[in-house]
C-alpha cells in the first residue's frame, strides 16, 4: 500500500480533470473508461463485503490498478503538468 498511493495521487485528479474539462477526445474517453472501471471495482468489492460478508481481498480490487497506473504514467509523461522536468 505504501508506494501504491503515489499513482493514485497522480491519477485520480487527472482523471477527474479530464472528465470535467477534457478537450482531447482520446484522453477523455480513457478517463471515462478508467473511472467506470475503478468505480465498478470499488462498488463490487463494497457490495460483496457488505452483502455476502466476504473479506475485502486484493483479488477483488486489483482490476482497478491498471487504469490507475496508466493514468499516472500519462500524467508523468505530459510536459504541461511537470514543465521543469
Amino acid at each position: 500500500m505504501g508506494v501504491g498511493v503515489v499513482p493514485v495521487l497522480l491519477a485520480v485528479p487527472w482523471l477527474l480533470q479530464e472528465l470535467r474539462y477534457g478537450n482531447r477526445v482520446r484522453e477523455h474517453a480513457f478517463a471515462l473508461a478508467a473511472m467506470l472501471a475503478i468505480v465498478g471495482c470499488v462498488l463490487f468489492t463494497a457490495l460483496a463485503w457488505s452483502d455476502a460478508g466476504l473479506a475485502i481481498d486484493e483479488r477483488y480490487i486489483m482490476y482497478a490498478a491498471p487504469p490507475i497506473l496508466i493514468a499516472a504514467f500519462l500524467v508523468v509523461d505530459r510536459k504541461e503538468y511537470f514543465p521543469s522536468v
